[in-house]
């Protein structure tokens, strides 16, 4: 909490400092400032030198389940959350984001330096650059929520660092390597090991003419770092709602986590994939007399398929209605924006079976969910989930000697 208090304020008197600066001189320039809506609430110089931005959502989720479940339905705001951005001199951004509704709240917390695409630089808290479905924001992903083998591999999805990022021979390729702490988001590393990151994204038809695979794209991500401490926790095994099906076990070593990922924008049509293995040390762990245990290994994969049934095009990014669903001369006018998506995942913990005796078993989580998003207007969205989950222990479900058990998830999110 310390550390993240420092962090915190530190940005903020950067940004107050700078500011304070500078106001004197743009004053005596003449330069025109402009106030606006765009992805935000902003303020910018005319020359683009200077420019605030603010934003937030909030958000809020129902998880209803099957009948004769030892889990609960329930109702409850997920995110409350506030972000800020300066940019200073056109080629400094710095970024606060902060959670309400958690702590330690502090999310993002970063200074990205951008003279050239080819070569950035960034330093504070940010995303681990290693999953697309966490690089890209939780509010326009394609369903409720993320794949488990994805919010299990990477987690927590933020940490403390410097990294080196940019695009190459026209934005072809895309890359980004990074040093952090590897402790977690808004905690002080306590050890000398570092963990270190790349991600490489290929477009080889980003110069086509034609748009039909102009935003096909594919590449891999890897991190590693190393485990100094004794004591349950490495990866384990939690559904979307919080529900634990496989417990952490002792891990001490290296960590090598890989990645390989796809994504394919065609018009109203996405086609998202990945798979992400990870392998974790067990050195001088005992467990039932037994020592030299094997590594603790998981993998898993994941494709998702969407289509904009409005038309639409699908992008990475938030979706605007062409046609917004509004009251005009006192009559309903406009659709809004109607998404449909699809996703089968698997994640496999242990899947080489090479742990003591007294640990859990092996277990694999399957998991088809069919969504449907509805964007009144481009602020505000309305999303309905239905999940069929499969576990290979019946004692690991949800539903007590059920191989499968179904849930409904819903979402509303409203942005500014």
């Amino acid at each position: 909490m310390i550390f993240q208090k420092r962090i915190f304020l530190c940005i903020v008197m950067s940004i107050y400092i700078f500011f304070s600066q500078n106001t004197t001189a743009l004053a005596e320039s003449g330069e025109q400032v402009t106030a606006g809506y765009k992805g935000g609430f902003f303020l910018k110089t005319e020359n683009g030198q200077f420019k605030l931005k603010l934003g937030g959502r909030v958000t809020s989720h129902v998880w209803l389940y099957q009948r004769n479940s030892i889990t609960h339905s329930d109702l409850f705001l997920t995110r409350a959350r506030v972000w800020f951005n300066a940019t200073v001199w056109k080629h400094f951004l710095i970024r606060i984001q902060n959670e309400f509704l958690t702590d330690p709240s502090l999310r993002d917390a970063y200074l990205d330096v951008n003279y050239t695409p080819s070569l950035r630089f960034m330093i504070g808290q940010f995303k681990v650059p290693f999953s697309p479905e966490i690089i890209y924001s939780h509010k326009y992903i394609d369903l409720v929520e993320r794949p488990v083998v994805v919010q299990r591999s990477l987690d927590p999805t933020r940490d403390v660092g410097a990294m080196i990022h940019g695009t190459a021979v026209q934005s072809i390729l895309k890359y980004q390597i990074a040093l952090i702490s590897g402790a977690g988001q808004n905690l002080q590393d306590n050890n000398k090991d570092k963990d270190i990151v790349g991600r490489l994204m290929v477009s080889p038809f980003k110069l086509m003419k034609s748009n039909y695979f102009r935003d096909f794209s594919f590449g891999a991500a890897a991190t590693y770092g190393k485990q100094p401490a004794l004591g349950g926790n490495s990866i384990y095994g939690q559904t979307v709602t919080g529900y634990r099906f496989y417990e952490p076990v002792a891990v001490k070593g290296d960590r090598l986590r890989l990645n390989a990922q796809l994504a394919w924008f065609a018009g109203p049509f996405s086609v998202k994939g990945e798979y992400i293995r990870t392998i974790e040390e067990r050195k001088d762990i005992v467990v039932s007399g037994q020592t030299n245990l094997g590594d603790f290994e998981t993998e898993g994969w994941y494709l998702t398929a969407s289509w904009i049934i409005t038309g639409e095009k699908e992008q990475p990014d938030r979706p605007a209605p062409t046609s917004p669903f509004l009251v005009q001369g006192g009559e309903l006018n406009g659709t809004g924006l109607l998404k449909m998506a699809s996703r089968y995942e698997v994640f496999m913990l242990d899947s080489e079976r090479r742990h003591g005796l007294a640990e859990p078993m092996p277990i694999t989580f399957r998991a088809w969910t069919f969504g449907l998003t509805w964007y009144p207007v481009e602020l505000i969205r309305i999303s309905l989930d239905y999940q069929m989950q499969h576990f290979s222990d019946v004692a690991r479900s949800p539903r007590p000697r059920h191989e499968v058990a179904s849930l409904v998830m819903a979402r509303a999110q409203a942005e500014f």
